[in-house]
């Protein structure tokens, strides 16, 4: 299964990903700037330092959440190609397992990337500071989550439209994350995306929704293919 899913992540790192790769990194890098003040004189950002350290991991946590949810929509559209050449070698099974595993680790290095370079402007601007393992760590539960939702949900449907509706749910869901509502934990319940606090119902319940959701799509894939 191994030497499958290294197959397809050779078919992600391709020479657009290098493409990609530069507009990310310039994109972010500007942004993030922004977002932490790096416009600003000196001055004004060391008066302003702990509101800006606040803001600039609210806003960075919520924007790098957005930036991966459209990536993961926009690329988990070619996930299920039957047509390929090389699924009659590899059976079905293999194909769907290894393909879903390939992307998610696809997705989690995009995420880690972008992580990597909100850290170094922080660093850049505001020397060294305390890590925030819960950044790192809830950022990649959502990355897990929004991969799988989107195959469970849209399959080989290639409609902007859907894409669209996607984005405005995560916008939506984004939103009650940062506000009281009493069916806020009815929600975040049957999906639970993460904040820059600890999971409201804990860890293990990410788990088993992550794996759970992983068989549906797997299944409902499996048996349209068939």
């Amino acid at each position: 299964m191994i030497k499958f899913i290294y197959y397809h992540l050779l078919y992600l790192f391709n020479k657009k990903w290098l493409f990609l790769l530069g507009i990310v990194v310039l994109s972010c890098s500007l942004l993030f700037s922004y977002l932490s003040g790096g416009f600003e004189t000196e001055v004004e950002r060391l008066l302003q330092t702990s509101n800006n350290l606040i803001e600039y991991e609210e806003e960075a946590f919520l924007i790098i959440n957005l930036l991966l949810s459209v990536w993961i929509i926009g690329a988990s559209k070619e996930i299920f190609s039957f047509e390929e050449p090389h699924v009659v070698l590899i059976n079905k099974t293999k194909y769907l397992k290894t393909k879903i595993i390939a992307y998610w680790l696809y997705y989690l290095f995009v995420g880690i990337l972008i992580y990597g370079i909100y850290q170094i402007i922080l660093v850049s601007f505001y020397s060294l500071r305390p890590f925030n393992y819960l950044f790192i760590f809830n950022l990649l539960i959502n990355i897990s989550i929004t991969h799988l939702a989107v195959i469970l949900l849209s399959g080989n449907n290639k409609n902007i439209l859907l894409s669209m509706v996607f984005i405005i749910v995560f916008l939506l869901l984004n939103g009650l994350n940062t506000t009281e509502f009493w069916f806020n934990e009815i929600i975040f319940f049957f999906f639970p995306l993460q904040n820059l606090k600890h999971s409201s119902f804990g860890y293990l319940h990410c788990l088993v929704f992550i794996i759970t959701t992983y068989y549906l799509a797997f299944y409902k894939h499996f048996s349209f293919s068939t």
